[in-house]
């Protein structure tokens, strides 16, 4: 009986042994799990600010041309508008000389 006995006693030992291991492992794998995921979120925030950057800098970019390209519109139609011919421009200058000479 003596023997039986101290075989619980043995087993329930190496029962509490054996939890207290599997606890500390759990404990562990959890710890490392979520370290894991920390990560997993740090590097997704990471890469989402570098996307939204991308895409800022890539609007400012067509943005700009898109300016670029009006600016050089505009201009054309502001030239197009003052044309002037030779002939007109040769009138232009004698008449300011006629007024110019009237006045001296």
């Amino acid at each position: 009986m003596k023997e039986v006995i101290e075989r619980i006693v043995s087993t329930e030992s190496e029962a509490r042994s054996i939890i207290e291991k599997a606890k500390t492992e759990g404990d562990q794998i959890i710890a490392e799990a979520k370290r894991k995921a920390q990560d997993m979120i740090e590097k997704a925030k990471r890469d989402a600010v570098i996307e939204a950057q991308n895409i800022i800098n890539s609007a400012i970019e067509k943005a700009e041309k898109e300016k670029e390209k009006m600016l050089i519109q505009k201009s054309q139609e502001i030239k197009g508008q003052f044309f002037l011919s030779e002939e007109a421009k040769q009138k232009t200058v004698e008449w300011i000389i006629k007024k110019i000479c009237m006045i001296t």
